[in-house]
């Protein structure tokens, strides 16, 4: 399963919850569980991954 359809079959607490995980340590660079993105190409990389790659 890709990390965007496991994102897209989460109830709305769940969703809720990720979202609140997602944060910007600095202004260049954005986490998203654990994973730390520098561009929209990189998340959306990571969106279309097999979830455990």
């Amino acid at each position: 399963m890709k990390n965007l359809e496991r994102i897209q079959q989460m109830e709305v607490e769940e969703l809720a919850e990720f979202l609140n995980e997602i944060h910007e340590p600095d202004e260049d660079e954005i986490m998203i569980q654990g994973e730390h993105f520098f561009s929209e190409d990189e998340i959306v990389r990571w969106l279309l991954e097999e979830e455990g790659e």
